[in-house]
């Protein structure tokens, strides 16, 4: 494998090729230098020829020239006219001054927002444009010009991780509060969250085809002084998407449809106030609108579209947002941050990616054998989590090296992969990540909630008023309960544990029973299981036929949309009634006769039918449902099972707007 390939996307595509590092391509014209990116013309040595168009990269012997047309081409710097080689000579001079050692005002480390940075700022000055939204938000005109590409080529092991700022301590009571904020029918309701207190937003919204039923609600809490903001309200439907490390600046999207948007909203949170900026068109278009906002150090922003494209935004620009870098990520459409935003770590095929977000640059890649379902970044920031079914993977972001690996009951993370303050909550289950043990279930998460620290803070709306609840994770009778409990008593199957298998095939082919047999052997062999007659955990293995049924197929020519207009797509032929068997394929887990697990699938007939040459439906049919001995190779079995007493946790709570019950 060749780990060179050069990238001409941001960081992020490295999703697709799953290849490794990623460095900065010196001589880009951005930042404070981004007037040497504007548009110019250029003629060549001998001036004859002429083009108009924006220097891309330059350096010592070539330049890279964006022209009018689209087109990037690359040119020997000795072949342009004396003008433009001093205009390349002066940016790479202005460019090396930035960078010189002896330049007191050069680097410097971004201010930590949860210990009294600079709070985000607005744009001064005009480049307000007419038109904008009826809301009454002023709307700014996004800079576009010089954005800069990045350059990846590929490094196993790099790990050139600074520690993000942490995530304060912060000591709230848990809390109900009800707020005068209406969440009628058909509208939605979302909350965020942001600084030391921190400051808590909700937010209701409504995206309707009848432009006067659209509306959005904004109300602000202060866990700190117990304030409530005023009601804002606007004529559009507006929603929630991020609120600054520092709690100084809040921005959401305006929804058209699938709730997602093109306009981004900037709002000041002053004196527990939310106060319009502007707002400007920051995502591509139709089907490419905005899926992801998140704040950066020094004022900034990243945005990530639905086409996976990806833009971090100077929000200090003088004259308008403007996009400093841009490319695809790949395959992601959110990101894990880090507390203050310095980080961006996302999944990049079966490795991991972090990003310095100062620089764009890739600082950090975590080679893995299976891709990452979900990871999670702790409060402290110093440890990563990634989880694939039913094991988490926990990373230290100081050095890389993986720290422990263990065992949940989880096949996939459900309503989300989140640290509680030092445990960690997989779906609705928290893990103690030092005993391995799941410790309580929480169950009733409204969707609309978070985790800050260690406190979960969620957001209920009712016709006429919502309600904020605040409570701290696990709380002390989750605690309490598992306090005492020893973490291997808890499971009723580990690798070198034994299992008795019980087949009941009758019915099924000679050949099916015997790939059952040996798929099932090679599982248990996976799993690092023991085979025991006598064992007190029975594994049992079912294939079966159930009832007779029928299904009616028509012949229908060409392909169409699944929900296809009238004429296209649809039946074009005569109807054939088809009978057949059901075979369904069962693998149960049980300890003392109750089940612990169990997986399975049934082998049936198919919505469409593709039929061979001269073949008919039932015949068809006929070949396609008939049991698959192998198909138990593929079927997911975790290598840890807990007993039933302690499948998910010590106990279960609900949530709810009253409280935890």
């Amino acid at each position: 494998m060749s780990y060179f390939k050069p990238l001409t996307h941001f960081f992020l595509a490295l999703a697709i090729l799953a290849t490794y590092s990623l460095g900065v391509r010196a001589g880009s014209p951005t930042g404070t230098l981004a007037k040497y990116g504007e548009s110019r013309s250029w003629s060549n040595d001998t001036g004859k020829f002429r083009i108009d168009g924006k220097m891309k990269t330059a350096e010592g012997n070539q330049v890279t020239i964006a022209k009018s047309d689209g087109r990037v081409i690359t040119v020997p710097l000795d072949k342009l006219s004396q003008k433009d080689q001093q205009f390349v000579a002066e940016f790479l001079a202005a460019e090396a001054k930035q960078s010189d050692p002896a330049n007191p005002f050069a680097g410097g480390e971004p201010a930590n927002p949860f210990a009294g940075g600079e709070p985000a700022t607005g744009m001064s000055g005009g480049n307000n444009i007419s038109g904008g939204s009826s809301s009454g938000i002023p709307q700014k005109q996004a800079v576009i010009g010089g954005v800069r590409p990045i350059t990846a080529t590929p490094a196993p092991g790099l790990w050139d991780v600074k520690p993000p700022f942490p995530l304060p301590q912060i000591n709230l009571q848990d809390t109900i509060i009800p707020m005068d904020l209406p969440n009628p029918f058909a509208s939605r309701l979302v909350i965020g969250a942001g600084g030391r207190a921190p400051t808590v937003i909700l937010n209701n919204y409504r995206e309707s085809h009848r432009k006067e039923e659209n509306s959005s609600r904004f109300m602000v809490y202060d866990p700190s002084t117990e304030q409530i903001s005023a009601l804002l309200e606007y004529d559009e439907p507006w929603r929630l998407m991020a609120v600054a490390p520092n709690g100084a600046m809040m921005a959401a999207v305006r929804v058209v449809g699938f709730d997602k948007g093109n306009d981004l909203a900037l709002f000041k949170i002053e004196d527990n106030q939310l106060k319009p900026m502007y707002w400007f068109t920051a995502g591509g278009g139709d089907w490419d609108e905005l899926h992801w906002v998140g704040f950066l150090p020094g004022n900034r922003l990243a945005t990530i579209s639905q086409k996976k494209n990806v833009t971090i935004w100077d929000l200090s620009n003088p004259v308008g947002p403007k996009a400093l870098f841009r490319g695809s990520t790949g395959g992601p459409t959110t990101v894990e941050m880090s507390p203050a935003g310095e980080l961006m770590i996302f999944p990049a095929g079966k490795s991991i990616a972090v990003v310095d977000t100062m620089n764009a640059k890739l600082v950090g890649w975590l080679e893995r054998d299976t891709e990452a379902a979900g990871i999670a970044l702790s409060s402290d920031g110093r440890t990563l989590a990634a989880f694939h079914p039913y094991t988490v993977t926990l990373y230290s972001m100081e050095t890389g090296a993986e720290l422990k690996q263990f065992a949940v009951s989880e096949s996939s993370v459900g309503h989300g992969f989140r640290w509680v303050g030092k445990h960690l909550m997989v779906g609705n289950v928290v893990y103690d990540i030092d005993r391995e043990l799941a410790i309580w279930n929480y169950q009733g998460l409204p969707g609309n909630d978070l985790v800050y620290s260690d406190f979960h803070l969620a957001a209920f709306g009712e016709d006429k008023q919502s309600t904020l609840t605040i409570f701290k994770l696990p709380h002390a009778a989750a605690l309490a309960a598992a306090a005492n409990v020893d973490p291997t008593s808890v499971f009723a199957m580990r690798p070198g544990d034994g299992v008795k298998v019980v087949f009941n095939m009758n019915g099924a082919p000679q050949q099916v029973q015997q790939d059952a047999q040996r798929a099932v052997q090679a599982k248990i062999d996976e799993l690092g299981w023991v085979r025991l007659d006598n064992a007190v955990t029975v594994m049992e293995v079912t294939v079966e036929q159930l009832k007779q049924d029928s299904q009616d197929y028509y012949v229908r020519q060409g392909i169409g949309p699944f929900f296809a207009p009238p004429g296209f797509g649809r039946p074009t032929g005569p109807k054939e009634t088809v009978s057949f068997t059901p075979w369904k394929h069962s693998l149960v887990i049980k300890v003392g006769g109750k089940q612990i697990y169990s997986t399975g699938y049934t082998r049936s007939a198919p919505q469409n039918l593709q039929l061979k040459e001269n073949e008919s439906a039932q015949t068809a049919i006929n070949r396609i449902v008939q049991p698959d001995g192998n198909s138990f190779k593929t079927m997911k079995v975790p290598p840890h099972l807990l007993k039933p007493e302690y499948q998910g946790g010590m106990g279960s709570s609900r949530l709810s707007k009253n409280g935890l019950n």
